[in-house]
């Protein structure tokens, strides 16, 4: 019985340290095109609304599921979501939304065809892909052995030679030089500055907010980043809708299991002190940590009503990501990637840094050596 435990512990030891993360970027750069067409890039909204517009998140989220687990032809939502694609008259093709009942209901005459997604090889083909391009950066930056390359650092992560205060959890390897740190912590202590038990509230209770903010500085952003080739000709998107910032130089993929931890009960942890942000302009849009005095924030607002589910926009959380920027990353467009229902993505997106994920499998040593002396009687 106890060669039984110590085998058992011993598999658990080896599942717990095997969890690497693999880094391997692609050298296709960022295709700002990301779905075949739509009023809605899908680099600037969920994958679903590249596809379809539905009136609420449970609908938006029946509906996303559809298209990921069925095939073109059986992946049908709820009447009351319309799905976008192009009405062809003749020669003349229109963006079109209509109903998903198979009869062409907003494409009298004509044929409809859905839009589709791209694969992460860049390509499009008659079904959806995954909608994003895998792992790159720009011509100007060099990658290490591995692939891996910073967008801060325009080069390899490496040590810090000093240590940075914010993100300390990359002080071994780091994306980021103590300017960059800085530059993040200052906008981090902007948004959430509205007295200081709320910032002490905010760094004890909500680690995966700074976690957030620091993915600047993490050494294996290759994985989920893509860039346009040449920074110094960053794309302008004149259908932003988060910020006043137009430009785009590339894409950030966040995994939905980091996304809900960052949005636990829909935001409305953060009501309890509440958020200041800066905004601009006749549509009152949230100008970006990056083109602003971080002093200068004027609106206090409540994160869980500011931020609601809209068909245009997507879901709150990734409204959110794209209106609250770290301050190094405000040109970039952010998405979250479903790594819940397809674990094989998770590669593919930010799921956390190496300090708290370093955390469970320490934690998992803690608790099996206990078992082990218990078991065994060491």
């Amino acid at each position: 019985m106890g060669r039984t435990a110590a085998a058992r512990v011993a598999a658990l030891l080896a599942l717990g340290v095997s969890g690497a993360r693999a880094n391997t970027p692609s050298t296709t750069h960022f295709d700002m095109v990301k779905c075949s067409g739509g009023d809605v890039p899908s680099y600037r909204a969920t994958n679903h609304n590249c596809r379809a517009r539905c009136d609420n998140a449970d609908l938006h989220a029946t509906s996303e599921e559809a298209f990921e687990t069925k095939s073109l032809a059986s992946a049908k939502v709820s009447l009351s979501c319309k799905v976008a694609g192009l009405c062809t008259v003749g020669t003349t093709a229109t963006e079109v939304l209509q109903l998903d009942d198979g009869q062409n209901s907003g494409c009298a005459g004509g044929t409809f065809v859905p839009y589709f997604l791209v694969k992460s090889d860049g390509t499009t083909a008659a079904a959806d892909g995954d909608g994003y391009v895998a792992g790159s950066h720009a011509s100007n930056m060099v990658a290490d052995t591995s692939g891996s390359s910073c967008y801060a650092l325009e080069g390899p992560p490496e040590q810090p030679t000093y240590k940075l205060p914010m993100c300390k959890m990359y002080n071994e390897k780091s994306c980021c030089a103590p300017i960059h740190d800085a530059e993040t912590q200052w906008a981090y202590e902007t948004l959430v500055d509205v007295a200081d038990r709320c910032l002490q509230y905010v760094n004890e209770e909500h680690f995966v907010l700074r976690e957030f903010f620091c993915v600047t500085c993490d050494a294996d952003q290759s994985r989920y980043t893509s860039v346009i080739g040449d920074l110094d000709s960053p794309f302008t998107d004149p259908k932003a809708t988060q910020t006043n910032n137009n430009e785009v130089v590339g894409e950030i993929r966040i995994c939905k299991s980091f996304g809900d931890r960052v949005w636990y009960h829909g935001g409305k942890d953060y009501d309890r002190c509440g958020f200041m942000i800066y905004t601009s302009g006749d549509d009152a849009k949230i100008e970006p940590f990056g083109d602003v005095h971080p002093a200068t924030g004027d609106d206090p607002i409540l994160p869980s009503k500011y931020w609601k589910y809209d068909k245009a926009k997507g879901t709150a959380i990734e409204q959110f990501f794209n209106a609250i920027k770290p301050g190094m990353l405000d040109k970039f467009q952010f998405r979250v990637v479903d790594d819940v229902t397809y674990p094989e993505r998770r590669k593919t997106c930010f799921h956390g840094s190496g300090g708290a994920f370093s955390l469970a499998p320490r934690l998992l040593l803690v608790a099996l050596a206990l078992l082990a002396t218990q078991v065994l009687g060491l």
